[in-house]
Protein backbone atom coordinates (compact mmCIF):
# COMPACT_ATOMS: atom_id res chain seq x y z
CA UNK A 1 0.00 0.00 0.00
CA UNK A 2 1.17 3.47 -0.93
CA UNK A 3 0.55 6.46 0.76
CA UNK A 4 -0.99 8.67 -1.53
CA UNK A 5 -2.91 11.99 -0.19
CA UNK A 6 -3.08 13.46 -3.77
CA UNK A 7 -5.26 10.71 -4.71
CA UNK A 8 -7.95 10.59 -2.21
CA UNK A 9 -10.89 12.68 -2.01
CA UNK A 10 -12.67 14.76 0.55
CA UNK A 11 -16.06 13.33 2.14
CA UNK A 12 -18.90 15.75 2.91
CA UNK A 13 -19.27 13.63 6.24
CA UNK A 14 -18.11 11.04 7.16
CA UNK A 15 -20.35 7.36 7.97
CA UNK A 16 -21.80 7.49 11.24
CA UNK A 17 -19.99 4.80 13.59
CA UNK A 18 -17.30 4.45 15.48
CA UNK A 19 -13.68 5.42 14.73
CA UNK A 20 -10.55 4.00 15.89
CA UNK A 21 -6.72 4.32 15.93
CA UNK A 22 -6.88 0.54 16.98
CA UNK A 23 -8.94 -1.83 18.08
CA UNK A 24 -8.67 -4.94 18.62
CA UNK A 25 -9.70 -8.43 16.90
CA UNK A 26 -8.96 -12.13 16.70
CA UNK A 27 -5.68 -11.08 14.35
CA UNK A 28 -4.61 -8.30 16.13
CA UNK A 29 -5.75 -8.92 19.60
CA UNK A 30 -3.46 -6.85 22.15
CA UNK A 31 -2.05 -3.05 21.62
CA UNK A 32 1.27 -3.97 23.00
CA UNK A 33 2.06 -6.45 20.52
CA UNK A 34 0.44 -4.95 17.43
CA UNK A 35 1.57 -3.63 14.42
CA UNK A 36 -0.60 -0.41 14.34
CA UNK A 37 0.59 0.89 17.42
CA UNK A 38 4.76 0.70 16.15
CA UNK A 39 3.16 2.87 13.30
CA UNK A 40 1.69 5.25 15.10
CA UNK A 41 4.52 5.50 17.03
CA UNK A 42 6.77 5.81 13.87
CA UNK A 43 4.45 8.61 12.20
CA UNK A 44 4.61 10.67 16.12
CA UNK A 45 8.34 10.53 16.04
CA UNK A 46 9.02 11.54 12.62
CA UNK A 47 6.36 14.44 12.76
CA UNK A 48 7.64 15.79 16.11
CA UNK A 49 7.89 19.26 16.07
CA UNK A 50 7.15 19.01 12.26
CA UNK A 51 3.27 18.61 12.56
CA UNK A 52 2.04 22.03 10.85
CA UNK A 53 4.16 21.78 7.99
CA UNK A 54 3.31 17.92 7.05
CA UNK A 55 -0.75 19.59 7.65
CA UNK A 56 0.06 21.77 5.04
CA UNK A 57 1.59 19.35 3.03
CA UNK A 58 -1.73 17.12 3.34
CA UNK A 59 -4.36 20.33 2.64
CA UNK A 60 -2.15 21.07 -0.39
CA UNK A 61 -2.31 17.23 -1.59
CA UNK A 62 -6.32 17.28 -0.49
CA UNK A 63 -6.70 20.53 -2.77
CA UNK A 64 -7.85 22.66 0.55
CA UNK A 65 -7.08 25.98 0.91
CA UNK A 66 -3.55 26.46 2.96
CA UNK A 67 -5.44 29.48 5.09
CA UNK A 68 -8.09 26.82 6.22
CA UNK A 69 -5.75 25.72 9.44
CA UNK A 70 -3.44 29.09 10.32
CA UNK A 71 -2.09 26.47 12.72
CA UNK A 72 -3.06 23.38 14.06
CA UNK A 73 -6.53 24.16 15.83
CA UNK A 74 -6.82 24.43 19.52
CA UNK A 75 -9.67 22.40 19.49
CA UNK A 76 -10.44 19.06 17.32
CA UNK A 77 -10.84 19.35 13.51
CA UNK A 78 -11.84 16.32 11.58
CA UNK A 79 -11.46 15.83 8.17
CA UNK A 80 -13.24 12.96 6.43
CA UNK A 81 -11.46 11.17 3.44
CA UNK A 82 -11.90 8.48 1.07
CA UNK A 83 -8.89 6.97 0.13
CA UNK A 84 -8.80 4.81 -3.24
CA UNK A 85 -10.15 1.27 -2.78
CA UNK A 86 -10.54 1.98 1.30
CA UNK A 87 -13.17 3.27 3.70
CA UNK A 88 -13.51 6.18 5.05
CA UNK A 89 -11.19 7.73 7.12
CA UNK A 90 -11.16 10.50 9.20
CA UNK A 91 -8.09 13.10 9.88
CA UNK A 92 -8.35 13.78 13.53
CA UNK A 93 -6.27 17.21 13.59
CA UNK A 94 -5.64 19.42 17.38
CA UNK A 95 -2.71 20.79 18.93
CA UNK A 96 -2.67 18.84 21.76
CA UNK A 97 -2.59 15.59 19.96
CA UNK A 98 -1.60 16.38 16.34
CA UNK A 99 -2.33 14.36 13.60
CA UNK A 100 -4.16 11.11 13.39
CA UNK A 101 -6.36 8.62 11.13
CA UNK A 102 -9.30 7.20 12.58
CA UNK A 103 -10.74 4.13 10.75
CA UNK A 104 -14.51 3.22 10.52
CA UNK A 105 -14.10 0.15 12.97
CA UNK A 106 -17.11 -1.71 11.77
CA UNK A 107 -15.84 -1.19 7.74
CA UNK A 108 -12.00 -1.31 8.36
CA UNK A 109 -10.33 -4.38 7.78
CA UNK A 110 -7.57 -4.73 10.79
CA UNK A 111 -5.37 -5.80 7.94
CA UNK A 112 -5.79 -2.79 5.66
CA UNK A 113 -5.96 -0.20 8.38
CA UNK A 114 -2.50 -1.68 10.13
CA UNK A 115 -1.24 -1.46 6.06
CA UNK A 116 -2.21 2.30 6.24
CA UNK A 117 -0.87 2.95 9.40
CA UNK A 118 2.55 1.43 8.16
CA UNK A 119 2.65 3.61 4.56
CA UNK A 120 2.03 6.39 6.74
CA UNK A 121 4.29 6.26 9.16
CA UNK A 122 6.84 5.29 6.30
CA UNK A 123 6.03 8.03 4.48
CA UNK A 124 6.18 10.46 7.58
CA UNK A 125 9.70 9.27 8.21
CA UNK A 126 10.80 9.45 3.91
CA UNK A 127 8.96 13.17 4.55
CA UNK A 128 11.02 14.51 7.37
CA UNK A 129 14.33 13.50 5.53
CA UNK A 130 13.11 15.95 3.09
CA UNK A 131 12.76 18.86 5.25
CA UNK A 132 16.14 19.24 5.83
CA UNK A 133 17.03 23.09 5.79
CA UNK A 134 19.14 22.60 2.79
CA UNK A 135 18.71 22.96 -1.01
CA UNK A 136 18.89 18.91 -1.50
CA UNK A 137 16.42 18.94 0.99
CA UNK A 138 14.36 21.33 -0.88
CA UNK A 139 14.70 19.75 -3.80
CA UNK A 140 13.80 16.08 -2.40
CA UNK A 141 10.55 17.19 -0.91
CA UNK A 142 9.84 18.86 -4.32
CA UNK A 143 10.56 16.31 -6.17
CA UNK A 144 8.35 13.78 -3.72
CA UNK A 145 5.53 15.91 -3.76
CA UNK A 146 5.68 16.48 -7.73
CA UNK A 147 5.55 12.46 -8.31
CA UNK A 148 2.62 12.08 -5.72
CA UNK A 149 0.97 14.47 -7.23
CA UNK A 150 1.32 13.57 -10.36
CA UNK A 151 -0.36 10.07 -10.16
CA UNK A 152 -3.72 11.84 -10.06
CA UNK A 153 -3.12 15.51 -11.84
CA UNK A 154 0.64 16.02 -13.07
CA UNK A 155 2.31 19.57 -13.06
CA UNK A 156 1.86 21.79 -15.56
CA UNK A 157 5.67 22.90 -14.20
CA UNK A 158 7.63 22.63 -11.74
CA UNK A 159 9.98 25.90 -9.94
CA UNK A 160 8.06 28.29 -12.07
CA UNK A 161 9.33 31.63 -11.45
CA UNK A 162 7.52 34.49 -13.24
CA UNK A 163 9.70 37.85 -14.57
CA UNK A 164 7.13 40.40 -15.57
CA UNK A 165 8.18 43.60 -17.48
CA UNK A 166 9.33 47.07 -16.61
CA UNK A 167 5.77 48.75 -15.99
CA UNK A 168 7.42 52.27 -16.21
Amino acid sequence: MEFEPASWSICESAPPGAYGLWWPAPEDPLFAASPARESIGRAYRALDGLEFSFLQFLLESLNLAGDRFPNLPECGQMIPVRVAQGPAIVLAISREKGLKFHFDKAATAIAYRNEFLKAFAEFAENWREAQRESPAGWWAHCEEASLCAERVNPPVSVGTILIRGDKA
